[in-house]
């Protein structure tokens, strides 16, 4: 078995490799910008829903008390326009 490489190691940034490497390092670069633009967007405005829901859940829950207070504005109207009635005759 013969050594072709005469007893050299290869160096570590040679010609090959840089040709390769650079439009390789270039387009991950750019993919994973192009990733991110694409991607924020998208994940601001599922933020955006999830706050929405949280405060649609948050108005759902408050919903009982907000009818009982009503019924007791009507009630409360009632009784009022009914003393008017009586101070007014």
């Amino acid at each position: 078995m013969t050594n072709l490489r005469n007893g050299a190691s290869p160096a570590l940034l040679s010609r090959d490799r840089i040709l390769v490497g650079a439009p390789l390092l270039i387009g991950v670069v750019l993919a994973i910008g192009v990733g991110v633009g694409v991607l924020r967007p998208t994940l601001e405005r599922g933020d955006l829903l999830q706050a929405r829901l949280e405060d649609l859940q948050r108005q759902q829950r408050s919903l009982p008390e907000l009818e009982r207070r009503l019924v007791e504005a009507q009630t409360t109207l009632n009784l009022r326009e009914q003393q008017q009635l009586v101070l007014l005759d």
